[in-house]
């Protein structure tokens, strides 16, 4: 599979698990898309799921988003926090 074809996949993948009503279906596409990423050394944005419990990042339902002086702060439903610095 050639990178390309494997980054529209995942792109596929990432809209059905947004789309997707079913929390465990949902959390299955995530999976998927990872393990073609790593399978194509393709590369993921870090802003679109939690690492630990695999859900997908979706402002108001799934995660909680506050802005700090220098930060955006993801907050899962899970509990994880990500702190992603903004200039």
């Amino acid at each position: 599979m050639s990178k390309q074809l494997a980054r529209e996949e995942i792109e596929k993948l990432l809209k059905l698990s947004k789309t997707e009503k079913d929390e465990k279906l949902s959390r299955r596409y995530v999976e998927l898309a990872l393990k073609i990423a790593k399978r194509n050394q393709v590369k993921i944005g870090n802003r679109r799921f939690c690492k630990k419990c695999l859900s997908i990042y979706i402002p108001g339902k799934t995660v909680k988003i506050r802005k700090t002086k220098n930060a955006l702060v993801y907050e899962c439903k899970c509990g994880s926090v990500k702190k992603f610095i903004v200039e």
